[in-house]
């Protein structure tokens, strides 16, 4: 999965190149669903891995994501503060260097979106406080604090339950 822009694929039934498939009893099966653990059987013939949760519960793209996304962020982020420095200027402690800032947060938000990995049923949130709202010693310090992002992450389906009814 490496290879995959992060939060457009689930690990959850992938076939594993290489690696050997168990038969795992629905007793067996149950038991380690219950404890977040994946494992990789054979089902109707077919390898596949399941269960594809980490301790926590969550499941492992998920986390994947949460990860790509805070980093691109804060490289996009620290790129516009460096740029900004390197080129004899600054980013401004007011609505015009907060709007450059929002810019730069957006850039891997709209990249998320394109590959499919944000959900556009939501718009994405990025709330920046006014400098009013700021202390004065996180002002004085040069700090922009509680900027929040909020996105709707994309997951995907992993199981379908479906209800049939045949009349005749």
């Amino acid at each position: 999965m490496a290879a995959i822009p992060a939060g457009t694929s689930t690990l959850e039934d992938k076939t594993l190149i290489g690696v050997p498939a168990i038969n795992v009893s629905a007793t067996a099966r149950t038991a380690l669903e219950d404890k977040n653990v994946g494992y990789y059987s054979t089902i109707a013939g077919v390898n596949s891995y399941f269960n594809s949760k980490v301790a926590s519960g969550q499941f492992a793209d998920t986390i994947i994501f949460s990860d790509w996304l805070r980093a691109r962020i804060a490289e996009s982020v620290y790129g516009l503060l460096k740029r900004a420095s390197d080129s004899g200027k600054k980013v401004r402690f007011d609505d015009v260097g907060f709007a450059q800032i929002r810019q730069a947060i957006f850039q891997p938000i709209n990249e998320g979106i394109s590959n499919g990995a944000i959900s556009e049923e939501e718009p994405p949130v990025v709330r920046i406080p006014s400098r009013e709202e700021v202390s004065e010693a996180d002002r004085a310090n040069r700090i922009l604090p509680n900027v929040v992002v909020e996105v709707l992450y994309s997951n995907a389906v992993h199981k379908v339950l479906v209800r049939a009814y045949v009349s005749i």
